[in-house]
């Protein structure tokens, strides 16, 4: 099973939800710490990504705390594989654990029940 969830539907008729960093920031109960520019809020992407070794071509990606590793360390890195945005812990951000970005960040509470929500 590999690390990135497609997520949200196609774009048409009753195909589900299109993945956006505002329907992203919707579902997952977000808020901004970096909002995207009205270009980039409508942006379609293609799934969620939770390894910043991955290719995260206009995929998001979702910094998860592990046991081992956390992923909040990564989202430089994740930004330099691809990813359109990326989604971090509140108090990550609070603790200044995230670095600035030329890409949209997205806080939420709880990483893990975001991605559930998505």
């Amino acid at each position: 099973m590999g690390s990135t969830q497609e997520v949200g539907g196609e774009v048409g008729a009753n195909d589900g939800p299109s993945l956006t960093p505002a329907w992203i920031a919707e579902a997952g109960g977000g808020r901004w710490h970096l909002p995207p520019t009205p270009e980039d809020a409508s942006r379609r992407l293609h799934g969620v990504g939770i390894d910043s070794r991955e290719d995260l071509s206009d995929r998001a990606f979702l910094a998860i705390r592990g046991e081992r590793h956390d992923g909040h360390r990564f989202v430089g890195a994740a930004v330099e594989a691809g990813a359109a945005m990326v989604i971090v812990d509140a108090a990550a951000v609070a603790a200044g654990e995230v670095p600035s970005l030329r890409v949209p960040i997205l806080f939420v509470d709880d990483g893990r029940r975001a991605l559930t929500r998505l």
